[in-house]
This record gives structure tokens, sequence and C-alpha cells, in this order.
């Protein structure tokens, strides 16, 4: 939106992060459900106390637990046994950016491109943090590196479709969001933002029915998403959960 200890922190350092300019209420899980995962996540810890997968595992059993400080916490940890981490360093970034510290979130993506340029995801991330700061030259900047190192991600067309609206530039929005929707036509903000730039465009018909076709697919414009780019899976906040007005 590339494994190193295991599939959670390569899950979790590569999430592809997706923002509108607002981020709805997302429901926090049942108490019980929590405990459980909880659980099963500090075992794992007290089975393996020095390694950093057990940390990050935890970690993401508390974003999805809306407890991303702690999540942090486990995140920080991880990176003592990993200090060189690149994947690790961009899971912290994300979570950061989550806690609403753009400029700590940069500086973590910034690290983790510097041990490994060669992750797709990072420049990904990034860019939505330039994108989120209106710093869209670099945001276009960022995606189109992680186009160039990954062109068959659907996500990275969308989000440059998204910049391009922003900007005004709606042709441009729409031959990207185009090549996003070939590359996977169940991706519902690339038909929200094509929607919304066909109807700037002044193609109403169009709009609408692109409209029609986001909602059919459950997108929610004001909600952050993660997507995992090693597969068509894109949803909404399973492990990243925030909310944020701005």
């Amino acid at each position: 939106m590339r494994t190193i200890v295991m599939a959670m922190t390569a899950s979790l350092a590569l999430s592809i992060l997706w923002f509108n300019a607002t981020q709805a209420q997302v429901p926090k899980p049942p108490a019980a459900e929590i405990e459980r995962a909880l659980g099963t996540a500090n075992l794992e810890v007290r089975k393996s106390p020095n390694s950093s997968a057990s940390y990050m595992y935890r970690a993401s059993v508390k974003l999805w637990a809306q407890m991303n400080p702690e999540a942090l916490d486990d995140i920080n940890k991880a990176l003592t046994f990993e200090p060189s981490s690149a994947e690790i360093y961009g899971a912290r970034g994300n979570v950061l950016f989550l806690l609403n510290k753009e400029e700590d979130a940069l500086r973590d993506f910034n690290k983790a491109i510097e041990l490994n340029p060669r992750i797709s995801a990072l420049y990904a991330n990034r860019g939505v943090v330039f994108s989120k700061q209106k710093k869209f030259d670099k945001a276009m900047k960022d995606t189109n590196q992680a186009i160039a190192l990954d062109p068959r991600v659907a996500v990275y067309y969308s989000n440059l479709g998204e910049i391009f609206y922003k900007l005004g530039r709606y042709r441009e929005a729409v031959e990207n969001l185009n090549k996003a929707i070939t590359r996977d036509q169940n991706l519902g903000e690339a038909y929200h933002w094509r929607g919304l730039s066909y109807d700037k465009s002044g193609m109403k018909e169009l709009a609408l029915k692109d409209k029609q076709r986001a909602k059919s697919l459950g997108f929610v414009p004001d909600q952050i998403y993660t997507y995992n780019p090693g597969t068509s899976d894109r949803s909404s906040v399973q492990e990243f959960r925030h909310t944020k007005k701005n």
C-alpha cells in the first residue's frame, strides 16, 4: 500500500496507510476478544522474551485493540533486538503517524529507507505523510518511487491519483485511478477518487456510477485503511485503529 523475522513483523512494517482529511470512529473490539488476544500475545513474549518477532506480534494485537501507545512500546522493544531492521523502523513510522507524530514518523521512514531502499511500501507510506502535510511534490516523488519499485501494486496508483485530484489535475488523476482499477477491481477508494475526479470534470453519470461502486465495496471515505501489497487484501483498520479530527 519482505519478511524479516516473521510474517507479522513484515505485515506491520509494510502495510500501506491510506487516509483522508478526517478519520471516522472505528468501534473498539469487544473486551473479551481483546483479553483473549492479549493473553495469547503475552504468552508468546514469555516464551520468547528475546525475540523481536514476539514483541511485534503483541504490538499488532495492541494496535487492533486501539492501544497505540502501548503498541509503540512493544515496537521500541523489538528494535532493541533488531536495531538494523528497516521493516521495524517502517512499522514504528506507521504507528507514529497514527499517533499524530508526523515528523517522528518521517524520521523513521527516512531511517528505514536508508537501511533498505528497495522496499516500495516505505516510500508509499512516507508519501502518505507528505500528502497529509500538503507537501504534494514530495508525496508525488515518493509515490512514483514506490511504483518504480513495484508497479504491480494497485494502491500506489490510487494514492497518486488522489494526489493529482487534490492538485486539481483531474485528467491525470483519472489516468492513474484507471491503472489502479485495472490492477484491482475491488479497490474501493480508487472508484471513490475517480468518481470525484469525474464530477469535477463535469462527467456526472460516470461520477455517480463510481461513487455507487465504491459504496458497494464497503469503502468509507473518512476512515484509515491498511493494505497488504503481497495480496489483494485491503481492509479497514484491521491492524491500525485510530480516530482523529483535523
